[in-house]
């Protein structure tokens, strides 16, 4: 934490593509009064080296915050969704503050 602000970053993995998954953790955002980002991982399942692409068919983001607001939000973007998505798996980890 810097000045009371909590920063994390996250990766969710399942069906969160294609199901408004960004839109609901926006949505969940402001109920929770957090700042950041969310995006896509990568569109293909292999990178330019024909590679499997570890980001492929995931959402990644950024959260910054009160620590209870921000622990309250990865929470839900962990276990939660909107309809027609799952969460498979969820790596979350301290991250800088950019003070989005």
């Amino acid at each position: 934490t810097s000045g009371g602000t909590l920063c994390k970053n996250f990766m969710v993995k399942g069906k969160v593509q294609m199901v408004h998954y960004r839109n609901w953790a926006v949505g969940r955002s402001k109920a929770y009064g957090v700042k950041g980002w969310v995006a896509n991982g990568g569109d293909s399942s292999l990178d330019g080296g024909h590679s499997r692409c570890p980001t492929c068919g995931c959402v990644l983001g950024h959260v910054e915050g009160t620590s209870q607001a921000v622990d309250a939000f990865v929470r839900d973007m962990c276990k939660g969704g909107p309809p027609h998505s799952y969460v498979t798996s969820c790596k979350v980890e301290v991250a800088d503050c950019y003070y989005c």
